[in-house]
């Protein structure tokens, strides 16, 4: 089922966001002065997280100096340095796991497309963060996704991005059993050191004695990914070059157009909106 993108959202619920859409407003006729990103969803998640205990100081102190910095009535020297700054270091505090995600996207934005990157729904991001500092299961989940693609450094990694979305697919699974069957079923996570085990043991409360059972998630990837994959990038860049190219020249390009509009489907056509610009706001 379509689920919207908590950090796509534009109608700001925190001060921070607020900051941001008075911002916003006052500088619209002012590109160069009026910031492009980030959304007023990612600001509102990361002041809502600075509030939690155990975030640590860090992150409101940013989270203060980016909003001090957003009522100022002008735009001086520096102003988009200094809070993009402030924005760039709170963004990987208080969202891990998506703050890789839109990293790694930008890697080939323009240029070429993975299938990969796409998958990861932001909505069920925002989710796994959310529950991670009360989950310590889910808190493993994300920190596993995260070491995965820090291995990418500043290449293109596509093995470590799919081995971030097992990881991941790995994540969902869980939480799926874990809540529907909340009081008539336990699931536990296999160390992932021991390859030889499922990922995951599990009890069956309703039947006396309980069962146990197993369950191993396989993900689905294409054939030969290893080669596939980088070959399916290497074209994509050769297919934009060529794009590129008939643009340069006055040609016209089609393009595909989303059929469906409806807003609750929001974070599939746009699933990294700090990748954009915002939209301007009424």
């Amino acid at each position: 089922m379509p689920r919207s993108n908590p950090y796509a959202d534009i109608a700001p619920r925190t001060a921070l966001g607020r900051a941001l859409v008075a911002h916003i407003r006052r500088f619209r006729p002012n590109k160069l002065k009026r910031l492009g990103y980030p959304s007023i969803g990612t600001l509102d998640t990361i002041a809502s997280r600075a509030t939690r205990s155990g975030m640590g100081t860090k992150l409101s102190v940013e989270c203060r100096a980016m909003r001090l910095l957003l009522i100022q009535p002008y735009c001086y020297a520096g102003f988009k340095e200094r809070f993009l700054a402030a924005y760039n270091r709170a963004f990987l505090l208080a969202c891990p796991l998506y703050a890789r995600i839109v990293r790694e996207s930008h890697k080939l934005s323009g240029v070429s497309f993975d299938y990969t990157l796409p998958l990861f729904d932001p909505a069920l991001v925002h989710a796994l963060e959310e529950e991670a500092p009360s989950d310590p299961t889910i808190e493993a989940f994300v920190k596993d996704i995260v070491k995965r693609l820090d291995k990418t450094k500043g290449w293109v990694d596509t093995r470590a991005w799919r081995q971030a979305f097992e990881i991941y697919s790995e994540a969902l699974i869980y939480r799926m059993i874990r809540d529907a069957g909340r009081g008539k079923i336990t699931i536990r996570r296999f160390p992932e050191a021991d390859a030889s085990t499922p990922d995951f043991i599990c009890e069956l409360l309703t039947c006396t004695p309980p069962k146990t059972f197993y369950i191993e998630v396989k993900t689905f990837d294409i054939v030969d990914a290893d080669q596939r994959h980088d070959e399916m990038i290497d074209e994509g860049i050769l297919t934009q070059d060529d794009l590129d190219k008939h643009v340069a020249a006055g040609k016209r390009v089609a393009c595909q157009t989303p059929l469906n509009r409806d807003p609750s489907f929001s974070s599939k056509r746009d699933p990294f909106p700090d990748a954009h610009f915002l939209p301007l706001l009424a």
